[in-house]
């Protein structure tokens, strides 16, 4: 028995309906599939061959030998050090005193200094994590202290004569007790109730991901103090219809949008980014694919082989046309292909 599926769409190029449609590669989409493969291993190349200071060339020779030794990783420059032994303990012993470093950089082929190595003892991650749990709360409650002196000092500085007082001896608003450059890092929100809201828009886009976007993009409307909002989508698309929805309820925002794209921000993932003020991509950020299809199920031949009788009762030529047991018609074909073809075509009047 047989689940069939047929698959409409706009373009010849759109890759994503072929994995439905083809059982390997067409020409096209192996072209498309290369160029996308190429142009990420051309960036990674370029990044490696800067941050490396090692020629593109040699770079290439070592990916198509393979694996290499880390000893081989060494010469070709991809790495710095390639240490015999774990080095923590001989570090350790190092930062001790003078004669301790003389001998661990001697083993260590006077390197120790590059590593910037100063720890004399070592602890465990559980000590560790409860040490930065205490850290962050001593940091905390000083934070809160010097807060309560602040408003102590703002109090001070609303009543005449006394914020004369402050003023000389240099205790100004809206600073007071605190340097300013740390009030601005701080406290970034006291001067004013300005925020920037960051939607994320992940994963595929449909109906359950979409309405919690939605309320998010509706609770930004409602926000006064929002003066812009920083779109960030990793997405391949999904369902046209959530993909509208999203792009209506952001061009109802009163705040520019900021698009910053992932991974990937393709089909509806760069729909909802076209009314976007500005769009920013990643060198390997895969995006574009504007196009649309469909895909419908026929499950006529699987009924049919298991005895299973299904009979449409319709009043218009089309009407069963949606049916999983419905076979595809030419008629029917007709009419998915013109949705579709009115989708992409409104896909580029958006674009």
């Amino acid at each position: 028995a047989r689940i069939l599926h047929d698959v409409c769409a706009c373009m010849l190029n759109k890759d994503a309906p072929k994995i439905l449609s083809n059982y390997g590669f067409d020409s096209d989409h192996l072209s498309n599939a290369w160029k996308r493969m190429k142009s990420l291993e051309d960036i990674l190349l370029s990044a490696i061959s800067k941050s490396r200071n090692v020629d593109e060339a040699t770079i290439r020779e070592v990916l198509n030998f393979g694996s290499i030794s880390a000893e081989h990783a060494e010469r070709t420059g991809l790495i710095d050090f390639n240490p015999p032994i774990n080095p923590l303990s001989d570090f350790l012993f190092a930062a001790k005193n003078e004669d301790n470093y003389k001998k661990a950089d001697f083993k260590w082929g006077g390197c120790i200094k590059e590593f910037g190595f100063d720890a004399t003892e070592a602890v465990t991650l559980v000590s560790y994590n409860k040490a930065l749990i205490w850290r962050k709360r001593r940091a905390a409650l000083k934070k809160k202290m010097e807060w309560v002196k602040h408003s102590m000092y703002e109090a001070i500085a609303s009543v005449p004569p006394l914020d004369v007082a402050l003023r000389l001896v240099g205790m100004t608003s809206p600073y007071f007790n605190l340097e300013k450059e740390y009030f601005l890092t701080a406290y970034p929100n006291r001067l004013g109730n300005e925020k920037i809201a960051v939607l994320h828009v992940n994963g595929l886009i449909n109906e359950s991901r979409g309405r919690p976007i939605i309320n998010a993009i509706r609770k930004i409307k409602g926000d006064n103090n929002v003066k812009c909002v920083v779109l960030r989508i990793d997405s391949p698309g999904g369902s046209s219809i959530t993909s509208e929805e999203i792009l209506m309820e952001l061009q109802n925002l009163q705040a520019p949008i900021i698009c910053s794209m992932g991974n990937v921000a393709a089909s509806g993932g760069y729909y909802v980014a076209s009314n976007c003020y500005r769009i920013f991509a990643m060198p390997t950020t895969i995006t574009g694919s504007i196009g649309a299809f469909g895909v419908r199920i026929d499950l006529s031949d699987f009924a049919n082989r298991y005895g299973v009788n299904v009979e449409h009762v319709v009043t218009a030529p089309l009407a069963s046309s949606q049916s999983i047991f419905q076979p595809l018609t030419d008629k029917i074909d007709e009419s998915v292909t013109r949705e579709i073809d009115s989708c992409y075509d409104w896909f580029k009047t958006i674009v």
